[in-house]
């Protein structure tokens, strides 16, 4: 009888103290993160997406997402600027574009726009990302006196950008 006694108060105390640090175990279980979750509100979701590229179609899903643990990745915005570098010539400096966050290893048709002096020139050269999606190409040169260039690649364009290196 005694050994009853000793088996169901060991029992009774051990199923006390598993309820007692059961919560303890469920809190720390949930890899949640809310300071992440406060980055998707006031529209900030637009500017993150899933660890696997996907995107948040409102702040709940994103939301929810973060607060459960899910990464969030800052979506990278695609850019097209142009450069330049001297030539041999210091009347001339080459032209160069430059993309940043565009589809790896890609080959990019580059509208570009040429002011000089009130002509407009217009022609198209090509540009290719390399592994990470980002392009530095020489595209032409061309005279270093009250010119300006603007590139297009995919619908995107430069800011116009006077000639000068």
């Amino acid at each position: 009888m005694r050994r009853f006694l000793h088996s169901t108060v060991a029992a009774v105390a051990a199923m006390s103290l598993s309820l007692l640090l059961a919560p303890a175990a469920i809190a720390d279980t949930g890899g949640g993160n809310s300071a992440a979750a406060k980055m998707c509100q006031e529209g900030g979701y637009a500017n993150y997406q899933r660890s696997d590229g996907t995107t948040f179609a409102n702040e709940g899903a994103c939301t929810s997402y973060s607060a459960r643990g899910g990464m969030l990745v800052p979506i990278q915005v695609e850019s097209v600027n142009i450069s330049f570098t001297p030539t041999f010539d210091p009347n001339y400096c080459n032209v160069i574009v430059v993309l940043e966050n565009f589809a790896p290893s890609t080959t990019y048709p580059a509208q570009l726009v040429v002011l000089d002096n009130g002509n407009s020139f217009n022609f198209t050269r090509s540009v290719m990302t390399d592994g990470t999606g980002s392009a530095a190409t020489k595209v032409f040169s061309y005279f270093n006196q009250n010119t300006s260039v603007t590139a297009t690649v995919d619908g995107l364009s430069s800011s116009s950008t006077p000639i000068a290196c």
